[in-house]
């Protein structure tokens, strides 16, 4: 009898399972800049599997990884996120709870199941002393240089059914943390606290909205207003009946989905404003005020975005399509008094995961880095972040993209920006960014000039073990940086 072996694609490199503990010294290759000197961090989903059953990437444990720099030398360390939730999947090990992606394997225990899982896989933010590992479920507070697992954040949702936005940002402002709560409803509730240091919550405020089954991921500031954009509708029946993943319940509506709600920061009724286009949004570039406007800056998909590539191909589902719609940079500039927005193309070049310089959100800015799709390899999905090949400095003053490819075997995660100390200079400092590069099988963290990324990487931090640590990182949808 003939067996046959099926060749591993490029493209599933993250499908992998990775949950071990890794602790490596890395070579330096190039000239690490004697400025730069602290701690990178990035979120890697890398439990892709639970028992015998394979996981949606988005639905897959999270992994945390560190990458010290210090005295021109560096080290990575790698640990799981220990939540409940990992635990008892391990030990099972089998679903215990309904996903996003996947229902728990008894039909009837998904009925009227709105207490999803959380896997503590989406993002990682410094938080004072503290690190801080974040999903829609919830957040986990971890030691920065242990990983450990210290436990959920105090401000953790504790009604069923209610999400955290992932994406908490820092107000330079006032250096508060500002995360939403998002408690569905006939009107949706949003509750939007701003955090210190320490976890205390210093601002409260809560917004009903005008309508309910609203669907809202990323958080912007101004001087004024808190921004969320709604990307969806749940459809609450098919939610409930329980027959179908979470992620099928899910409505997009080009006409009457895209919204942008501006939240008073001193309380008050929210403003909601149409956005043209059709598009559907997650992240935000930036928001500001200029000239009695509100300006917006958003990343746009020319249509819903499905993540059909992002299981493994074994449990594919054949009915949908796996492209995902182009996506390029818009500005929204909104006039308060009439609610409406004019929308303006900042580029057509497709990106994600977009960073700017912390300083600038809230403020008017003008550079921003974030990988883009580059040279064409193997993927199913060209559109899909999950396998971009290529790292850019955009500017949009100049309406211009400078890209480094790293080559159509290799993928790049999204960046951080580490500005130069003393340094008020917007763009001057460096640009942090994982590469895996499978054709080789090896990985290295590259160290960018910010003002010079198509040069490519001045220095490369790499080592032995290094590419088992970051399999998923090129899909690293959280990440920070701290000097």
């Amino acid at each position: 009898m003939r067996v046959a072996f099926r060749t591993m694609a490029d493209h599933e490199f993250i499908f992998e399972r990775r949950t071990e503990d890794l602790d490596l010294a890395l070579t330096v290759e190039g000239t690490l800049p004697a400025s730069l000197a602290g701690t990178f961090y990035a979120m890697a989903p890398t439990g892709c599997r639970v028992g015998s059953t394979p996981l949606h990437v988005f639905d897959a444990h999270g992994r945390v990884i560190a990458v010290r720099i210090a005295d021109g030398q560096a080290s990575l360390r790698a640990r799981m996120v220990q939540s409940p939730l990992w635990e008892a999947e391990r030990d099972a090990p089998a679903i215990v709870k309904r996903r996003l992606f996947v229902n728990k394997p008894s039909r009837w225990s998904n009925l009227f199941d709105v207490d999803l899982a959380n896997p503590v896989s989406h993002n990682v933010v410094p938080w004072g002393k503290d690190l801080v590992a974040a999903n829609d479920p919830g957040f986990f507070r971890l030691d920065p240089v242990t990983l450990e697992t210290r436990g959920p954040t105090t401000f953790n949702p504790t009604t069923k059914g209610a999400t955290l936005g992932p994406m908490p940002r820092v107000d330079p402002a006032t250096g508060h943390h500002v995360v939403f709560e998002h408690r569905p409803g006939r009107r949706d509730t949003l509750i939007v606290r701003e955090v210190d240091d320490a976890f205390a919550t210093v601002v409260e405020r809560t917004y009903k909205l005008d309508r309910g089954g609203a669907s809202f991921h990323d958080v912007a500031i101004t001087e004024h207003y808190y921004l969320v954009m709604q990307f969806g509708t749940v459809s609450l029946p098919t939610l409930l009946w329980g027959g179908k993943p979470v992620i099928d319940a899910l409505r997009f509506d080009p006409v009457a989905t895209p919204r942008l709600y501006l939240l008073p920061r001193a309380g008050g009724a929210p403003i909601a404003v149409p956005l043209p286009g059709g598009r559907l949004h997650f992240h935000f570039w930036n928001a500001y005020e200029a000239d009695g406007k509100v300006v917006a800056d958003a990343i746009g998909y020319a249509g819903r975005v499905d993540f059909a590539s992002l299981v493994p191909p074994s449990v594919r589902d054949p009915r949908k399509a796996l492209a995902t719609p182009a996506s390029s940079s818009w500005r929204y500039t909104i006039d308060l008094a009439t609610r409406t927005a004019q929308a303006t193309a900042l580029t057509d070049v497709a990106t994600e995961t977009p960073e700017i310089r912390a300083d600038r959100r809230g403020r008017a800015y003008q550079f921003g880095w974030a990988p883009v799709p580059g040279v064409a390899g193997d993927e199913p999905d060209r559109g899909n972040a999950a396998w971009y090949h290529a790292l850019a400095r955009h500017d949009f003053a100049a309406r211009t993209v400078q890209t480094w490819d790293a080559g159509p075997r290799a993928y790049v995660s999204p960046a951080a920006f580490v500005p130069r100390p003393g340094s008020t200079v917007e763009d001057d400092g460096h640009v942090l960014a994982l590469v895996q590069d499978v054709g080789t099988r090896t990985a290295t963290l590259g160290v960018f000039d910010a003002r010079d990324v198509a040069a490519g990487p001045v220095a490369r931090l790499t080592g032995a073990g290094l590419l088992g640590a970051i399999n998923h990182v090129a899909f690293a949808i959280g990440h920070g940086a701290r000097s």
